[in-house]
Parts: structure tokens; C-alpha cells; sequence
């Protein structure tokens, strides 16, 4: 008994320090400020719920922008499409590796680029690259192009 009630102690001022010390956004320690007013609070929590939803917005965005893709990314793309080249997928990988084709080629390439680079002689598997990385361009030119949104 006297074991647990000095765990429970230690634990309860753990919890004590942590709520004292939290990690801002960019990761430093920063003493939790003290607020007059709930509404004080309500306006900070707001604040730093709106600019963690802006840096995830950020990183999603940067997903979307194939052309920008490094040859990891792009084989990370290959890699989410397993579902419809199966085996052939391992392939693609590892041509991807070897060539270093990035998203700026990939944007641009055409189906003899495909077939010759990533050896995919498979028409329907091109077909499936092509329209993931269609469709996540035109979600990141959506997202980003004003003109867009107002139509």
C-alpha cells in the first residue's frame, strides 16, 4: 500500500510539471501563460488550434504537388497503388530507385517514357499512375488556384 500511494504521488506531480511546461508548435518548451478570463483561454486555444490546422494544411498541400516529388515520393505514390499492379509493383520500385525519376519527370512523361524508365509495359497500369497523379494535381491546383474556387 504505501508503494502505490507514493507511484500515485510521483505520478500526480508529473502530471503537475506537465501541465506547467507544454511544447509550442515549433517544438520548444514554453511555460503555459496564465489567462484572467476563460475567455482569455478560449481566444488562446483558438489561436493555437488555427495554427496547427494551417501547418496541416501546409503538409497536405505538399502532398498533392507531384511535381515537386523527389523519386522517394514518387515511389511512395507507386507503392499506394499495389492494390492494382500487385507484383509488378516491387518493379516499378526499384526502376524508380535506379533512375531517380522524380515528380517533375513524372508530371511530364509520356507512355514510352513509362514503358522505357519504370519498364511498365502494362497499358492499364500507366493508366492507373496517370490518373492518381491527375487526379492529385488537379486537387493541389484546386486547392491553391483562387480562380477555381470561384467557379
Amino acid at each position: 500500500e504505501a508503494d502505490a500511494t507514493k507511484i500515485r504521488r510521483t505520478k500526480s506531480a508529473q502530471r503537475r510539471r506537465n501541465r506547467k511546461h507544454r511544447k509550442d508548435l515549433e517544438g520548444e518548451r514554453q511555460e503555459t501563460p496564465a489567462f484572467e478570463t476563460p475567455e482569455d483561454r478560449r481566444r488562446h486555444l483558438k489561436v493555437r488550434q488555427e495554427k496547427r490546422q494551417a501547418r496541416d494544411d501546409g503538409e497536405a498541400l505538399e502532398k498533392l504537388n507531384v511535381a515537386d516529388y523527389d523519386w522517394r515520393e514518387v515511389r511512395e505514390l507507386v507503392d499506394t497503388l499495389r492494390i492494382h499492379f500487385l507484383e509488378a509493383t516491387d518493379m516499378y520500385k526499384n526502376s524508380i530507385k535506379e533512375s531517380q525519376f522524380d515528380g517533375k519527370r513524372l508530371v511530364s512523361c509520356t507512355d514510352e517514357d513509362l514503358k522505357q524508365t519504370l519498364r511498365m509495359t502494362l497499358r492499364k497500369h500507366r493508366g492507373k499512375l496517370r490518373d492518381a497523379v491527375k487526379t492529385r494535381m488537379d486537387q493541389f491546383i484546386f486547392l491553391t488556384d483562387p480562380a477555381k474556387k470561384m467557379e
